[in-house]
């Protein structure tokens, strides 16, 4: 697969140890290109404003506010890019919540 057709993801989550885990198994598939990390909202939309990415593994619980904040922003941006929610929070209608926000999966 060439580089170009890889995908490019930010991994927003705010524990280093768990972003470090989900960053090493996302550099083992050939679907993965680049992996750029944020650990806060603000750094998330930080990234989003200078740059596209295909994927956000979004995190819903982080220090600065919200993580459905990121989702807004890339729905109401209208950007290509898709987002998949990983969270704890397994009750529906956080699910719920998330599809009806926009969110690719959860």
């Amino acid at each position: 697969m060439s580089a170009a057709a890889k995908v490019s993801v930010l991994l927003v989550e705010d524990h280093a140890l768990v972003r470090a885990g989900l960053r090493q198994v996302l550099e083992r598939s050939p679907l993965v290109g680049t992996i750029t990390e944020a650990d806060t909202v603000h750094a998330a939309l930080a990234v989003l404003a200078a740059t596209t990415v295909d994927l956000v593994l979004l995190d819903l619980n982080l220090p600065d506010a919200d993580g459905f904040d990121v989702l807004r922003q890339v729905q109401a941006a209208g950007l290509p890019t898709r987002v998949l929610i990983l969270s704890i929070h397994a009750e529906p209608v956080w699910v719920r919540r998330a599809v009806q926000e926009g969110a690719a999966g959860y």
